[in-house]
């Protein structure tokens, strides 16, 4: 089966093709915690755990997270153990650019504040920390209709992924959005 059509497959089942980075650190992590604490730990990828809203918005959520949604989440109790688990296979197991989101820390120090039309309106999840995560990184992202509102925003991004920060206005790279992995379907 050549390679396009095992990816059409595994899409149907669901699977998406997350980079091998994520999915060898997620399994990993699950693994590990199994054989060290007998314990069934769901390590979840924040992409699965996140639904968009208003689908013309798709673009501009998946382009502006980027790599991030591909950010895993370990129960806060297991976030340590998990750290630790990646430390020590980085090298080894070429686990580079993955991340573990530290919930317990943003929980303590991050106080929601989202802005009216904020991009994070469009997210929503029944995941609460992913929920929360999600908040954090969009909170600040302002929903704009047309590129000559953009710069009346510190952040701010269109339905047609024109990103305005830091005083640079950019046309985000369609690679970056191209794939949707946001959502369970």
């Amino acid at each position: 089966m050549a390679l396009k059509e095992k990816k059409i497959e595994d899409l149907k089942k669901g699977i998406k093709p997350y980079p091998d980075a994520v999915n060898k650190l997620k399994r990993f992590i699950e693994q590990q915690l199994l054989e060290q604490k007998n314990i069934i730990v769901n390590v979840s990828i924040l992409a699965d755990c996140l639904e968009i809203k208003d689908q013309s918005w798709r673009n501009a959520i998946e382009g502006y997270l980027d790599q991030q949604k591909f950010y895993l989440l370990v129960p806060q109790e297991f976030y340590k153990d998990a750290l630790h688990i990646y430390e020590n296979a980085k090298e080894e197991m070429h686990l580079y650019g993955a991340g573990l989101i530290d919930i317990a820390k943003l929980q303590e120090s991050y106080h929601p504040n989202i802005k009216g039309n904020a991009l994070a309106e469009e997210i929503e999840s029944s995941n609460e920390d992913a929920l929360l995560y999600a908040n954090y990184l969009l909170q600040d992202v302002i929903k704009c209709e047309s590129v000559d509102e953009l710069n009346q925003y510190r952040t701010a991004i269109t339905k047609t992924c024109m990103l305005y920060k830091n005083y640079v206005c950019r046309k985000l790279d369609p690679k970056r959005y191209s794939n949707p992995f946001i959502g369970s379907k």
